[in-house]
Formats: C-alpha cells, sequence, structure tokens
C-alpha cells in the first residue's frame, strides 16, 4: 500500500483483536465447537463436564463468600484450557481483512458482531487496527464507526513477521538458501530409516 498508495487510495487492513478473551468464553458455544469438528459426544460431555462444573468464592477481609457457579470463560493453569480456546477462536483470531469500500467494511464489521454475540468475546478497540493510506483510514472511524486504532505504524506485524518495509526478494533469496540445506537432512532421515526398517537394528548415532 505504502509503495503503490495510487492503486490502494481507498483500502486499508483491518486487524481485529478480542479483550480478555479467556475469560469472556461462551461455554455453549465451545460446545458447538466441538461438535462442529466431529468431537466424539462421550469427549464433549466429559470435556464440558471439566469446563461448566466450576465454582468460585470471593475472598474479602479475610472473608471467603457463598460459592457461586462459573458460567463462562476457561480456568487459567487447566492444561486443557488452551487447547478449547484455540479451536474456539479458530475462525477469528489472527484475522485480517482487506477493505476497498465501505460496503467491505459494514460486512467485516457485521460479521464481527456476530461473532462477538455468538461466542461472548468482544472487540478490543485499543488493539484491533487499521493500516493503510491516511485518506482511507480516515473512513474508518469518522465516516464508517468502526472502533478501531488508527496507525501510521510502518512495522505492520502479522504472526509475528513485519509485513510493512520488507523486502521480498531479499526475502525469498533467504528462503531459497536454506531449501537446499533442508533437503538434504530430509533425504539422511529417510535413508536412516529405510536403514533401521531393513536392517532391523537401530545405529549408532553421532552428533
Amino acid at each position: 500500500m505504502n509503495q503503490h498508495p495510487d492503486q490502494f487510495q481507498n483500502s486499508f487492513i483491518l486487524q481485529p483483536d478480542f479483550q480478555k478473551a479467556f475469560d469472556r468464553v461462551s461455554h455453549q458455544f465451545l460446545k458447538e465447537q466441538l461438535k462442529a469438528i466431529s468431537i466424539p459426544d462421550k469427549v464433549i460431555n466429559a470435556i464440558m463436564l471439566i469446563v461448566t462444573q466450576q465454582q468460585g468464592q470471593v475472598f474479602v477481609n479475610n472473608f471467603i463468600g457463598m460459592p457461586f457457579p462459573i458460567t463462562k470463560g476457561l480456568r487459567q493453569g487447566d492444561p486443557i484450557s488452551p487447547l478449547l480456546f484455540a479451536l474456539m477462536i479458530l475462525m477469528a483470531d489472527d484475522v485480517i481483512a482487506t477493505v476497498n469500500d465501505e460496503e467491505d467494511a459494514t460486512i467485516f464489521y457485521s460479521l464481527i458482531k456476530q461473532f462477538e454475540k455468538l461466542s461472548n468475546l468482544k472487540l478490543n478497540p485499543m488493539k484491533s487496527a487499521a493500516y493503510g493510506t491516511p485518506g482511507a483510514m480516515n473512513r474508518v472511524i469518522l465516516e464508517w464507526g468502526i472502533p478501531v486504532n488508527l496507525t501510521t505504524d510502518p512495522t505492520f506485524v502479522y504472526l509475528g513477521i513485519p509485513l510493512n518495509g520488507l523486502n521480498w526478494e531479499t526475502k525469498l533469496k533467504e528462503s531459497r538458501k536454506k531449501i537446499p540445506p533442508l533437503w538434504d537432512k530430509a533425504l539422511e532421515v529417510r535413508t536412516l530409516y529405510q536403514y533401521i526398517i531393513l536392517s532391523g537394528s537401530t545405529p549408532l548415532l553421532s552428533s
């Protein structure tokens, strides 16, 4: 966009982020997600017992309050919680959308609002961002009312990779240099595997 502003004068990228997502997970939505990926009913029931049969108590001034049911969210520290959260937010986390006009923006924001309603998650305006030309980004909030943080930060990072200002030719050359050693290593592993299968023994490995 920065290199060819004339081609993208009305376009920008929206990157949504959700606030306190771990604590807001809808248990019913989680159950539906597990069904959608064909997890067996017995496994789903066992998982939901772990997730839903929880209680909390408030400790104030050395006094422990009455137990109350926890009806949403996943427990921090539970080994299964990160996996369940990843499954639940799979369709919305790390999403970026290229928006070219008001219709695109309206559709995308409508989908986000539907996801919020179903999952009980909530968009975080301070961490959600819009990247693009200044003229296009001004429309995001002023005209279209989408609550995101407008940014001119040149270091646009997606999945840990700084995309904006990245020299793709250099990056491709670096990647090509890595391919032959990786291929040689793959052939070495295959040869070792074939030796083990055919001989029935394990060779002495040295590093």
